[in-house]
């Protein structure tokens, strides 16, 4: 993979192609995840398969993860292993019903090949016509530990499982914007497969991109698996769900000058570490300042587990007072200055935190707290001995957007 996306943000402008169209072709899924071109990133509780030496992301072919998968067909499996679901069933077409997760992400291609407009009977001809890899997200989290020690054992001592936010951030941009996708998808399968309930089963299909609700499954709790005739089967599809991503508004504040940028530290940042002021759109974090002309800057996607980080820059009159009582989990809020910025940013441990620290920030964005700078923050790649003497304050990583608006408003760049 390479380093060559023109985009904003870290894990953003992903290079896939979704053929998004093709999810409930058989025939397209499993040609391609069958072929000796595919690639299969693995997760383990969230933490992706790297190679320990380059710190970049395993990418494994499928005859080193078949063991893993189950039998085929992996996709569009029906009620006995080997067998296809029946074509005239078109939601269980793409469906996978027995093994681990897997999430088809898309094609690295190496020829633009197909476009949206082609009817069915040309789809044949097209689908021939793709060209290049195609990656899929596999979630090897409850597969067998002996299974699991045997391809451990084949890929060797060089890879390992690790923890994803300190491994993420030293991924490529390409590598980056795969695993955000990745991740953020298996989280959401993850939390949603085999939901039983009032003997309705979740059923994910879509190549992982969708879920239905199927009464009566087969395979899953011994129930009988549904015909087309059975009136039950088509009373069930009609629960769809899709992805969800929460969205975040992410903002950096600068004064009536120019020169000054307002930042935030929360009670359970390590240390004297500041960030932009961010929160979930309901309810928001706040520190009592009216702000105006408000302007986008851009987005992030963010897979812990699945927000979508909106930032805009925004004035504000720095002359008001801040009120911090009208938010629990602010400490501190201050405005800093293009210089003081600068310095910190300047130095090199400016956007670094101590690996303690940054484990102190994995377990607060993992549910102790709901200030999504926190998750930010936690970007920041751990460093055991920061150098002497450290920075007045630090602030987020250029991998988060946080670091970004920061940074690019610090240099002179920032569009207000």
């Amino acid at each position: 993979m390479s380093d060559d996306l023109n985009a904003i943000n870290f894990m953003t402008g992903s290079p896939l192609n979704r053929f998004g169209w093709l999810r409930t072709s058989a025939r397209f899924i499993n040609a391609s995840a069958s072929s000796s071109r595919a690639r299969w990133l693995l997760f383990r509780s969230g933490d992706p398969l790297i190679v320990k030496s380059s710190g970049a992301p395993l990418a494994l072919s499928t005859n080193r993860v078949e063991r893993l998968l189950g039998p085929q067909p992996y996709f569009g499996q029906g009620q006995v292993d080997g067998e296809l679901a029946s074509p005239d069933i078109k939601s269980l077409q793409s469906a996978r019903l027995r093994g681990p997760i897997a999430i088809f992400l898309g094609v690295l291609e190496t020829k633009n090949a197909a476009n949206t407009s082609v009817t069915e009977q040309d789809q044949d001809v097209i689908i021939d016509e793709v060209k290049g890899d195609a990656y899929f997200a596999l979630d090897v989290t409850n597969v067998d530990k002996e299974v699991l020690s045997v391809l451990q054992d084949d890929v060797g001592e060089d890879a390992a499982f690790a923890s994803a936010r300190g491994a993420a951030s030293a991924f490529d941009k390409t590598q980056a914007a795969m695993f955000a996708g990745a991740r953020a998808m298996l989280e959401w399968n993850s939390r949603n497969k085999a939901i039983l309930r009032r003997m309705w089963i979740t059923c994910v299909f879509d190549l992982g991109w969708m879920e239905t609700c199927l009464l009566e499954l087969a395979s899953l709790g011994g129930t009988s698996f549904p015909t087309v005739s059975d009136e039950r089967y088509s009373a069930g599809l009609h629960a769809y769900q899709h992805p969800r991503t929460d969205a975040v508004v992410i903002t950096g504040v600068i004064d009536q000058t120019g020169d000054k940028i307002l930042l935030g530290n929360n009670k359970k940042f390590p240390g004297v570490f500041y960030s932009t002021l961010a929160g979930f759109i309901e309810p928001g974090e706040k520190s009592g300042v009216k702000v105006y002309d408000v302007v986008y800057h851009s987005t992030q996607p963010w897979p812990y587990p699945s927000n979508l980080m909106v930032g805009f820059y925004a004035r504000a009159d720095s002359n008001q007072p801040i009120v911090l009582d009208l938010d629990t989990e602010l400490a501190d809020a201050r405005w800093f200055t293009r210089e003081e910025v600068l310095e910190v940013l300047a130095h090199p441990d400016g956007t670094n935190l101590g690996a303690r620290d940054y484990r102190k920030l994995d377990n607060i964005v993992s549910g102790q707290t709901t200030d999504p700078s926190a998750s930010q923050a936690a970007t920041a790649p751990p460093q055991e001995k920061p150098s002497a003497p450290g920075p007045k304050f630090r602030v987020p990583p250029p991998t988060s957007i946080a670091g970004t608006l920061i940074a690019t408003w610090a240099y002179g760049k920032a569009k207000l």
